[in-house]
């Protein structure tokens, strides 16, 4: 068939009559909000899981252990270790028990200072009277520890 030509049909080609109108203003600015959105959102969820390894320490959780030692004149030192993963502090008073007598001395509270994950504190304290509290009722050939003894209370 050389020479067919398709006729056309006049109503296919008119035009659209809602083509030419405006869109409400409601409808481009739900669109917007919603594209809005999701790209934040997108963009905070890439962010997190990006940065959150790097900035774990600052946001973990710190755990910190409180051991302490001490002599026979009431002289000791608390070390602080922090095995967690965030940064914090800890606060620790050392009781000294004759076990004889149940008199008890206490230090004061003694403050860790900021411990930084995998970190380390020590800090001296002293007790008052220990040497007379733990050798009140000291027999021959007893050491201090004999008659006393002492732990951190971690507060």
């Amino acid at each position: 068939m050389t020479g067919y030509r398709p006729r056309l049909n006049a109503s296919a080609c008119r035009a659209d009559p809602d083509l030419g109108k405006a869109i409400p203003l409601e409808r481009h600015l739900s669109t917007i909000t919603i594209l809005l959105v999701a790209t934040l959102t997108a963009v905070c969820l890439i962010a997190f899981t990006t940065l959150y390894p790097l900035v774990r320490g600052f946001i973990g959780e710190p755990n910190i252990d409180a051991s302490c030692t001490m002599n026979g004149l009431g002289q000791g030192e608390c070390q602080f270790v922090n095995k967690g993963d965030g940064k914090g502090t800890s606060t620790v008073a050392v009781a000294v028990t004759n076990h004889r007598t149940d008199q008890t001395a206490m230090s004061s509270l003694i403050f860790s200072g900021l411990v930084l994950p995998q970190d380390v504190r020590e800090w001296s304290y002293l007790i008052q009277g220990v040497s007379d509290l733990c050798t009140a009722n000291y027999t021959q050939g007893e050491t201090w520890m004999d008659v006393c003894g002492f732990i951190p209370v971690q507060e």
